[in-house]
């Protein structure tokens, strides 16, 4: 009654479109004999015959009366129907949005405000230790060397003031 894999389901929405398609067709029958049936009323009637009318209105009724059942189980048929196909897209789309969800908390997790600014005061840490390093590399070639141009400075600014 409730099967479990969208296959079945497929299969069972099939089988009750499978018999709307029989109850149409049904249908068509019933209607035609309802016609003959009040053709040959009318018929009886001009002949003078009112039993035999009377016998074709109630085959006719009848007839009417299997029209309308057989209406009213295609149209329960119908809505059962719908009510699976709905109920199949909202569950296809709850899956989604789960899905989206998990994706989206996922990516909250690797982009969390606090792994955020984690990574960037790391980052900063990391520039400043480079930065740090490349002072030390590049140093002072004075120190370095030991050289003095202490002395060479000083004649330089003497002859620029001349």
């Amino acid at each position: 009654l409730f099967p479990r894999k969208s296959k079945e389901k497929e299969d069972l929405v099939m089988k009750a479109k499978g018999h709307i398609h029989k109850l149409n067709v049904m249908n068509k029958g019933y209607n035609k004999r309802a016609e003959i049936s009040r053709k040959n009323a009318k018929i009886a009637l001009k002949r003078g015959e009112k039993d035999r009318a009377k016998s074709y209105l109630v085959q006719y009724k009848s007839y009417q009366a299997k029209v309308d059942r057989s209406n009213n189980i295609r149209l329960k048929i119908e809505r059962q129907i719908q009510a699976i196909e709905e109920g199949m897209l909202i569950s296809q789309t709850g899956d989604v949005m789960g899905g989206i969800r998990d994706e989206l908390e996922y990516i909250a997790t690797k982009a969390s405000p606090t792994k955020v600014a984690e990574i960037a005061e790391d980052s900063e840490a990391y520039v400043a230790e480079i930065e740090e390093a490349a002072e030390i590399l590049a140093g002072d070639p004075e120190i370095d060397l030991a050289i003095d141009v202490t002395e060479e400075l000083n004649q330089l600014e003497t002859n620029q003031e001349n």
